[in-house]
């Protein structure tokens, strides 16, 4: 798997064999809005290998304001507690 330069997620089949891989055509997966000098670390694939976890860049004023962020620890007790 990698990511084209046009931002298309791209998979190869790999076949090994005794002597040396074989590597099938390119099938594109899907457009992501990656682009440029993405590497491996603004992409990956879970565990199970049924989906991906993408990162997008966004500039100052798409982003807006810092958001405070929330840890709920013991959050498995708060689902016991209805309201």
């Amino acid at each position: 798997m990698y990511l084209a330069a046009d931002g298309k997620l791209i998979s190869v089949p790999i076949k090994f064999t005794a002597s040396q891989p074989e590597l099938g055509a390119p099938k594109e997966l899907f457009q992501t809005a990656l682009r440029g000098e993405s590497t491996i670390t603004h992409f990956s694939m879970l565990p199970d290998g049924r989906g991906f976890l993408l990162t997008t860049g966004l500039n100052k004023e798409e982003l807006g304001p810092p958001q405070p962020l929330k840890v709920f620890i013991n959050w498995k007790n708060l689902l016991n507690h209805t309201h």
